[in-house]
């Protein structure tokens, strides 16, 4: 069985990551917001002159995104393929347990305390690892477009 230390300490780890990811977050939409501002004003002026238009910034504006969006899912759908094998093989342990003839003996039933609770723990874990996975391709270009951006208009 795990005991109270290292359920707390791994709970600990889970609740620092999932903060991490949530300052991620915010540092995503706020980089977001800038460069959609930047590239809101690009546009605009590309409309007012064509020949002026920032040709090689406006053509990264797609393609980045699928590129950040398909990393991202690529990340979610190895995360739920990972949960659904632990899912599948907890639930055929379960239908193993459930099937015997005998019934369970006090220390079957200790076992299988033992086992839920390192399974909650793990799912959680996996779960907070699984959303940092999905967070980081979009933080990363976020984050990257506005410092360019920045650093651009600084010189500009």
């Amino acid at each position: 069985m795990i005991d109270p230390f290292t359920a707390w300490s791994r709970m600990i780890a889970v609740g620092a990551s999932i903060a991490t990811s949530a300052s991620r977050a915010a540092q995503t939409a706020t980089a977001s917001q800038s460069v959609i501002d930047k590239r809101s004003a690009m546009m605009r002026a590309a409309v007012a002159d064509p020949s002026r238009a920032d040709y090689p910034e406006m053509s990264r504006m797609l393609s980045e995104k699928v590129t950040a969006f398909t990393a991202s899912g690529t990340a979610a759908m190895a995360g739920l393929a990972d949960w659904h094998a632990a899912m599948l093989a907890e639930a055929q342990h379960l239908a193993v347990r459930g099937g015997a003839v005998q019934p369970p003996t006090p220390f079957d039933w200790f076992t299988l305390m033992a086992r839920s609770a390192e399974f909650g723990l793990a799912a959680t874990e996996r779960n907070a690892k699984m959303g940092a996975a999905m967070l980081a391709p979009l933080h990363a270009k976020a984050t990257s477009n506005a410092r360019r951006l920045a650093h651009r208009k600084r010189r500009g």
